[in-house]
């Protein structure tokens, strides 16, 4: 009975690692973001740029698909958890103690809107 439950694992494990590699996608390439800090939220605007927030009001944007990273000024501090975007150069962002940013010119400038909460925004989504 125990050679019978040792194989099952066994068969069980490799069939599991086996859908992984199956199901897997190609083309995915890891970016090098030039921060140690926690990112939590992304957003992809164009072919070639993106935006990600995380620890400390850190955003950083992309505007060639990756290859570089800087830093946007947010004016806080507060742990961000997502971002989005609400049309052409206006984006949003929020997070812990209800802070939501906006930037209405791909992120020059951010704007502390009131959300009225005191609780972490965890996502925002426009349709």
């Amino acid at each position: 009975m125990k050679f019978i439950i040792h194989s099952f694992l066994i068969l069980l494990t490799s069939c599991l690692l086996k859908s992984n590699f199956v199901y897997s996608q190609n083309g995915w390439q890891q970016q090098t973001s030039g921060t140690s800090a926690t990112l939590l939220g992304a957003v992809m605007t164009d072919l070639n740029t993106a935006y990600t927030c995380g620890l400390n009001g850190l955003i950083i944007k992309t505007t060639n698909g990756g290859n570089n990273w800087f830093t946007l000024n947010t004016n806080t501090g507060r742990f961000l958890r997502d971002i989005t975007s609400a049309g052409f150069n206006t984006l949003y962002a929020v997070g812990e103690m209800g802070i939501v940013l906006r930037t209405t010119n791909g992120g020059s400038n951010w704007i502390t809107q009131l959300s009225g909460t005191d609780s972490t925004l965890v996502h925002v989504k426009f349709s």
